[in-house]
């Protein structure tokens, strides 16, 4: 499931005007007799409109060879992984005749938009936490070679976090991917003790995760991590943690399956995407921590009605052996506004929320629907009214971290819903989230 933020912003400098569709028909060869139909040739493959982006990285991604017959699932395809990019208002396809009958040439139109997002904006306040605020900023398309490359900062009253990301979706070729991240929490949890009060348990981490992976070509893609963080825990006498006390390290591989379709990142109307990842975690590796981590996460978009979006989620997530209870999945992740209990999702990790419930299992279902209010707006290119919902199963296989729901006889089962808005517009995109505003009010 998608985060919930009250507002998501991305920063674009340049207004961008709205294109007129190209014609993307096919022109059909002349039939000839007692031959077979002759193929349609690309000749050459333009790119337009680029003024940042270098040449090398909108080619690298195309699917489309020059000399080769046409094929128009290869010209989708090569479209949506620009798209995927992160870093272009629009890119239109269309054919143009070629220098001689049965020859074309293969045109993408390129709307770039301003590369720089702001990834998060964390504002909020809470009974625990008077007030807390962050910010995240992200390059997409760092020197225009496709490099991500961004921090992100939170602060809250006895609680901060910092991380700094980069990342190269094509390394020396296409078809590898390399990146890496650096990141400090200094955070603290109410586990109660055996005597029913909340004392403050305090924790630091420091540490970083190194990736790498594979371009499978279309969609598919394989990442590999490892990560190596050493943990600092201060735990008051009499709490039950799932954490060891003093200095210990947390060390493990993750390996993780994607398939990514959609059409837009913002808010796709077609497509699907699909990923499963798996972390182990050994004393083989320097890892106090022995534990295997599975979660699968699925999206598929229903195309019901034109420029409309109805998408459905699942989420499954199992942890099994010791680890961290940060390191397991957190209730305010996995759901929206629920009146049975209420819980906002973490800020780079950090719970700056009342409830310290964090879980082994989890499973979520839920179903969203966008609404479109306008399409091309001058100022403002979309807006949509959307809402979702979601049915949400969270529970432990032990007992060892006394973190259970405070009203006895609570089921694991939580159903919960929002409303709000969504708008894209040349400053970029935000979200206004009513379950937001209501975990905070009610």
């Amino acid at each position: 499931m998608i985060r919930r933020r009250l507002l998501a912003l991305a920063l674009a400098v340049n207004f961008i005007p709205e294109d007129v569709r190209a014609d993307t028909s096919v022109p059909e060869p002349e039939p000839t007799e007692d031959a077979a139909e002759p193929k349609t040739i690309v000749e050459r493959i333009d790119v337009r409109g680029l003024k940042k982006t270098k040449l090398s990285v909108v080619r690298d991604r195309l699917l489309v060879k020059a000399g080769e017959a046409l094929d128009e699932d290869r010209v989708v395809v090569s479209k949506l992984r620009l798209m995927g990019l992160g870093f272009f208002r629009d890119v239109r396809t269309h054919i143009e005749r070629g220098s001689k009958p049965g020859n074309v040439v293969v045109v993408f139109d390129m709307v770039e938009r301003n590369s720089i997002v702001v990834t998060d904006i964390m504002l909020g306040v809470s009974r625990r936490t008077p007030f807390w605020a962050g910010l995240g900023i992200e390059e997409t398309n760092f020197l225009g070679r496709g490099w991500k490359l961004g921090g992100a900062a939170v602060a809250g009253e006895g609680q901060q976090a910092v991380r700094l990301r980069f990342f190269d979706p094509a390394f020396l070729s296409n078809r590898l991917v390399l990146g890496g991240s650096l990141y400090f929490n200094k955070g603290r949890e109410f586990f109660p003790d055996s005597f029913g009060a909340l004392p403050d348990l305090n924790y630091q981490r420091l540490g970083g995760v190194a990736t790498g992976g594979f371009n499978l070509g279309g969609f598919h893609h394989i990442y590999l991590d490892y990560r190596l963080e050493s943990v600092m825990a201060r735990i008051p006498a009499g709490v039950v943690a799932d954490i060891d006390p003093d200095l210990t390290w947390l060390s493990s591989f993750s390996f993780t399956y994607e398939r990514d379709s959609r059409n837009d990142n913002f808010i796709p109307t077609e497509g699907s995407r699909v990923s499963f990842g798996v972390e182990v975690g050994s004393r083989l590796l320097g890892s106090r921590y022995e534990f295997s981590k599975y979660v699968l996460k699925s999206e598929f978009l229903l195309p019901l009605v034109p420029e409309h979006a109805f998408k459905i989620e699942l989420f499954a997530g199992l942890t099994q052996g010791y680890t961290p209870f940060f390191n397991q999945f957190y209730f305010g992740d996995h759901v929206y506004f629920s009146p049975r209990e209420r819980s906002i999702s973490r800020a780079l990790g950090l719970n700056y929320s009342d409830a310290s419930r964090y879980s082994q299992v989890a499973m979520s279902l839920s179903i969203e629907y966008d609404l479109p209010l306008f399409l091309r707006g001058r100022n403002v290119y979309r807006g949509y009214l959307f809402w979702a919902a979601s049915a949400t199963y969270m529970n432990r296989l032990t007992e060892t971290l006394i973190s259970a729901p405070s009203r006895a006889g609570d089921s694991p089962f939580t159903a919960s819903f929002d409303i709000g808005i969504k708008l894209d517009t040349p400053l970029g995109n935000f979200v206004f989230s009513t379950a937001f505003i209501l975990d905070f009010l009610l």
